[in-house]
Parts: C-alpha cells; structure tokens; sequence
C-alpha cells in the first residue's frame, strides 16, 4: 500500500437538512480519528480553514484517536445526521470494519462520502539510530537479525500499519508491530532508537525529516517526493 487516500464524509444526512433555509448557520465539527500532527489532522486544519473562510462559520477540529481510527469513525457514523459533523479519515474507516468480527459502525452505509481530500505517498522512514543508509541495508540488517527490529503505527487496522505489514511481507523480513496512540511519541521512541522503521504518510513525517531527525529511506511512488 503505497498511498493514503484521504476522503471528506459526513453521517448520513437527513432530508431534514435541505429544508433548513441556510446551512450552515451554527460552528460546525470536524472529527479526525487520529491525533495532531498526523496526516489527517493536517489536512482536517487545511480544508477547515478554507470552509470557514467560505462559510463564516467555524469549523472545530475535533482530534479522537484510538483503536486505530476506531472511535473516531465511530462517532461520525453516530453523529446526528443534520450536516454539522464532518469526518476526515482514510483507509482505516473501511479496514477497521473489515477487520473486526462486530464493528461499531458500517463503514459504507452510515456515512456519505462528500470529497476525496488527498492521495498521500507514503515514506519509509528509520531511526538515526539504525545503521542503515538504504533499503535494501534496511532489509539485510532485519535478515540478519529476525525478529529484533520493530515497526510502528498509528494502531491495528491503521494504514501505517498495513503499509508496515506489506513492507514486512514483500521483504521477506520479521519485524515486530508497535502500535502507538499518540504520534509525539512515535518520534520520541524513534529518536531514542526502541522504534526502528515506519511508514509515514509523507505530510506526518515532513517537520521531522526537514530538521534531519528521522531518515527516510524510501517513497512509494514511482517518482521522488517533495524536498
């Protein structure tokens, strides 16, 4: 999984809605599933941002993280369905309902799509710690000791963590799944060298990569990422 789509969705709106004689007349909420800093998060701030200068009403990020993107889903799908409560997520939303045997929500039938937001490259990125310089040190260096690196993610289900999962897969390699809550402290066991490689959608990992505090070794696009 080389990319992150990123969608804009609402809980299934009532036919109440059109009758209201102006919309919106009230702040509206914009549920991210996943904390600041992350992916989602900026962009939620990016496309908030724009709606309340198109609307000239606020728009109020609401961070809720957990359980991979879990609970944030789950609220918007059980949102009251008046247009107030928006929803920015990507992969996660459909594969947590996938995954699960009784998800909270139904990915597909308690929400409406409204707009894709983004489709964003996803880089592998390391500790500085790991003496690695490429990829392929990278895959030599977890051959040569099975199961003592580890990965980390956003949270079972979460898209760093399948795009960790098919990395580990396509490189025949054993790395152990760290799943983290909060992305502050991916950084912080990255920097002490206890988290060893991630994939990040490039946006998350940009501020660390610019001050050389992380190493990217890879972009999963056929083309070079931004500088």
């Amino acid at each position: 999984m080389n990319k992150w789509i990123i969608a804009l969705l609402a809980a299934t709106l009532a036919t109440a809605v059109s009758a209201q004689p102006r919309y919106p007349d009230k702040p509206i909420r914009m549920i991210v599933p996943f904390p600041p800093g992350s992916a989602s998060d900026f962009l939620a701030r990016t496309v908030g941002q724009k709606l309340n200068e198109k609307y000239g009403q606020q728009v109020v990020i609401d961070n809720r993280p957990g359980a991979g993107g879990v609970v944030g889903s789950t609220l918007l799908a059980k949102a009251v369905p008046d247009g107030y409560t928006l929803g920015v997520i990507g992969q996660p939303h459909l594969i947590n309902a996938i995954l699960q045997k009784d998800p909270p929500y139904r990915a597909l039938e308690d929400v409406v799509a409204i707009a894709q937001i983004a489709s964003l490259p996803n880089v592998l990125v390391v500790s500085p710690n790991l003496p690695v310089k490429t990829t392929a040190d990278l895959i030599a260096l977890a051959k040569s000791k099975p199961g003592e690196l580890n990965f980390g993610s956003a949270g079972i289900g979460a898209s760093s963590h399948i795009a960790g999962e098919a990395f580990k897969a396509a490189a025949g390699i054993n790395v152990t799944h760290v799943p983290f809550k909060l992305l502050s402290d991916v950084f912080t066991e990255m920097m002490a060298g206890r988290v060893h490689l991630y994939l990040f959608p490039l946006p998350a990992a940009m501020p660390m990569l610019k001050d050389n505090k992380l190493h990217v070794l890879a972009v999963g696009t056929p083309e070079s990422g931004p500088a």
